[in-house]
């Protein structure tokens, strides 16, 4: 009976703890501010802390977008390789947004170099970060973020139903 009652007790004191979601550790590095979805290409220069990673760079979307983020890990002073990057929400519940990648097609900030690129197709309003890792002994700038934002477009099938409205439209004024 005690082992029962020492049971519910720690069930009861467990539920009735907050509970400690994962959560942004790092320091911010860097800060976008508010974005709308007309930014084309805005880099940020951005210098590690001494926090182990990821470091993050933040950014408030104001309106869904389509996201892309570059890294350029090329420093002027030393070296840094950049080894992941991700978009996570900034108050990270552990809901991973989108991975980056080191493999791509094209570049979206031709002519600026990046080594990993990540994208976010139709993205919500909300606060994000982007989380970067990486080594290297660059001393100043370590990483350079390229952020492009472009609205989200509208699906073929609104386009077909307003053409579609703006015909029955015609036809009823003629009639």
């Amino acid at each position: 009976m005690k082992h029962y009652v020492f049971k519910v007790i720690g069930i009861l004191f467990f539920l009735g703890c907050p509970q400690a979601y994962a959560a942004i550790a790092s320091p911010v590095v860097n800060d976008y501010g508010d974005v709308f979805p007309t930014l084309s290409d805005v880099a940020l220069s951005s210098s590690r802390t001494s926090d182990d990673a990821p470091w993050f760079v933040r950014f408030n979307l104001l309106a869904p977008a389509n996201v892309a983020i570059g890294i350029d890990g090329r420093s002027y002073f030393g070296t840094f390789t950049v080894t992941s990057i991700r978009i996570t929400e900034f108050d990270d519940d552990t809901q991973n947004i989108a991975f980056g990648t080191d493999s791509f097609t094209t570049n979206p900030f031709d002519p600026n170099p990046i080594d990993q690129l990540v994208f976010a197709n139709n993205l919500a309003p909300n606060t994000y970060a982007l989380a970067v890792s990486g080594s290297g002994d660059a001393s100043g700038t370590d990483f350079i973020t390229h952020l492009q934002v472009k609205p989200v477009p509208l699906p073929a099938g609104v386009w077909l139903f307003m053409s579609g409205l703006l015909g029955l439209l015609a036809v009823r004024k003629k009639a």
